[in-house]
């Protein structure tokens, strides 16, 4: 969150000059005899006003064959239904505003605002929805010179926030939710390893509730299914565990799982397959279900889920 205060301090200042420099209206473009300055715009027309909001410059929209205006440059979407999306860009290719609207009324707007180095790197950004500041965003540059996100805030209704932060890869390393008094109430942190093959995945995430004292731990393994679940409480002792063990076929397709909780097998499922038209779905085959007194049933299914067979043993294997 420090990047943010930073950056947008740094921005702040920025604007400021910028702002008490010329008009923005100053000018003309010599060749269009258009005014230079942003341009606002509805589904019929754009226009474009001068420091004292009068309008000095309108005109329809000129759409061509497509969906953009050659004049504005905005893109106009006609759902055909009385309903128009209209989206402005800048000179990098990002919206900076999109309207929505219904039989001539704006129903949903949003003002993005980017900040840039001499290269095009975009440094920071803000969103604004309806008028109101929803999101600002922080980015380095990496040795590459691209734009790498580093942090997102998101403002929330209730007046507090999220913040998140991430690596040099665009993974998640932090999560966490405040309330309007800066007081974090939820915090969750990410882990990552690499597979064989030299792709990253989730190894293990944990989250801490600080408004219920509570912990919560997930461990991952690099098919992504999850082999421990972890609940702790405000001393750090386990109130709740839970471990899956996994087998895979030769496609990677899960065949097997194993579920122990607290120390005690829970459930075992053994998984088949089938082919449809958009590839292989799993089913159950044939389930185990557990009780405390180690008696259990077993359960069969079809590739379509239904039932076939149902068959209840004790714990020495008996048939009940």
């Amino acid at each position: 969150m420090k990047n943010i205060i930073k950056l947008a301090l740094v921005f702040t200042l920025i604007l400021a000059v910028l702002c008490g420099c010329a008009d923005d209206y100053a000018s003309t473009d010599v060749i269009t005899g258009i005014p230079e300055g942003p341009w606002e715009r509805d589904p019929e027309k754009h226009w474009k006003t001068d420091a004292n909001g009068e309008i000095v410059y309108s005109g329809e929209h000129e759409l061509g064959e497509g969906w953009e205006c050659s004049v504005c440059g905005c893109e106009i979407i006609d759902w055909g239904d009385g309903s128009f999306d209209i989206n402005s860009y800048d000179g990098y290719g990002n919206i900076t505003k999109s309207t929505s609207y219904e039989n001539g009324e704006i129903t949903f707007e949003s003002v993005n605002e980017y900040f840039y180095n001499d290269y095009g790197n975009v440094l920071f950004s803000t969103r604004y929805e309806n008028g109101v500041l929803t999101e600002e965003c922080a980015y380095s540059v990496n040795t590459e010179g691209y734009s790498i996100l580093q942090e997102t805030k998101i403002y929330l209704e209730d007046g507090g926030y999220s913040v998140e932060s991430y690596d040099e890869n665009g993974d998640s390393i932090k999560y966490a939710v405040h309330d309007e008094n800066d007081e974090i109430l939820l915090e969750t942190t990410y882990e990552y390893k690499l597979t064989e093959d030299g792709f990253t995945y989730t190894s293990k995430d944990i989250t801490v509730d600080y408004e219920n004292d509570a912990k919560y731990e997930y461990i991952y393994n690099e098919m992504g299914d999850q082999v421990c679940y972890t609940e702790y409480d405000s001393m750090d002792m386990v109130v709740y565990s839970e471990d899956n063990e996994y087998e895979y076929d030769d496609q990677g397709r899960k065949t097997y799982r194993k579920t122990v909780v607290n120390g005690i097998i829970s459930e075992e499922i053994f998984f088949a397959y089938h082919e449809e038209d958009d590839g292989w779905w799993s089913y159950y085959d044939k389930q185990i279900v557990y009780n405390e007194d180690g008696s259990y049933t077993v359960f069969r299914y079809d590739e379509n889920d239904e039932l076939l067979s149902e068959e209840s043993f004790d714990a020495n294997g008996n048939k009940q």
